[in-house]
């Protein structure tokens, strides 16, 4: 792997006295920037679950990175730190180990000062990818005619719910799973949630969903449906089943999802999400 020059970039450290330092107010500021799949960067404000944030400057910050444990990556503020602005283009260009988190940087259409920086690390580098992002917005009503009223909550024969504890980790497999946002089983089972769909008959684990992402009022919400059971409704059911107990906690679920992930938009139209606005992605291939 080539090194990389981070020279430019302050690491927050995000120790249990974090909260009370001037930084953590400024860097609240800066994250309130952010418009789309908010619960994220607020997640590791609180403390909630892991990741990094770096700024051009701790003692007053105007740029920061907020770097969530599942890859899923935000810029904001403004700068002209020179430094701070390679040392992006580094972590975008880095080429990452199978065992090292991913770096996907979310941008929104508002913030036209990093589209036009990101977009000259892309024609710099075209192996760095811009790609379209949806983010959906929840409906009640919409929820409550889809899910509750058709009672799209019922399961067929031979298949149950089940609430997502230790032993089903183990046994829970695909991409986005809670091993993908959450890097220890102790701060999901602390924080977090899940529900899966289990075959009695072939005694498999069909779908699980789960808490994301989890801050600023809201639950995003991860699916994750074996390939043989898709498109058998068994996603729409499992996530509904999310979407309870995200109200139940008195919050928001929230959805975001690549424009070319149709299976994903289509599962939260059906459990009561709308289409909220599109926003652009940064990564390497």
């Amino acid at each position: 792997m080539k090194k990389i020059n981070l020279s430019g970039l302050k690491d927050c450290t995000l120790c249990d006295t974090f909260k009370k330092s001037p930084l953590y107010q400024q860097l609240v500021y800066l994250s309130s920037e952010i418009t789309c799949e908010t619960s994220y960067p607020a997640s590791i404000l609180d403390g909630i679950q892991t990741g990094r944030i770096f700024v051009d400057d701790t003692t007053a910050p105007q740029a920061a990175i907020f770097w969530h444990y599942c890859g899923i990556v935000y810029v904001t503020g403004q700068t002209k730190d020179s430094k701070f602005i390679e040392s992006l283009y580094s972590l975008l260009d880095r080429t990452f180990e199978p065992d090292q988190r991913s770096f996907y940087l979310i941008v929104s259409k508002e913030a036209h000062n990093w589209i036009t920086v990101l977009d000259s690390f892309h024609e710099r580098n075209p192996d760095i990818q811009k790609r379209e992002r949806f983010s959906f917005i929840f409906n009640q009503n919409s929820y409550q005619k889809s899910i509750l009223e058709n009672n799209r909550t019922v399961l067929p024969e031979g298949f149950s719910y089940f609430e997502i504890q230790s032993d089903h980790l183990v046994r829970v497999s695909g991409r986005v799973i809670p091993s993908y946002s959450w890097d220890n089983d102790n701060d999901f089972f602390k924080f977090g949630k899940g529900f899966g769909i289990y075959d009695v008959t072939k005694n498999r684990i069909v779908s699980t969903s789960f808490s994301s992402g989890i801050g600023d009022g809201k639950i995003d919400i991860g699916i994750e449906t074996q390939p043989d059971y898709r498109r058998m409704g068994f996603a729409t059911l499992c996530a509904a089943r999310m979407v309870r107990y995200v109200l139940e906690k008195g919050m928001l679920p929230d959805w975001g999802c690549d424009a070319t992930n149709q299976g994903s938009a289509s599962t939260a139209i059906k459990i009561g999400f709308e289409k909220s606005t599109s926003y652009s992605v940064y990564t390497k291939l």
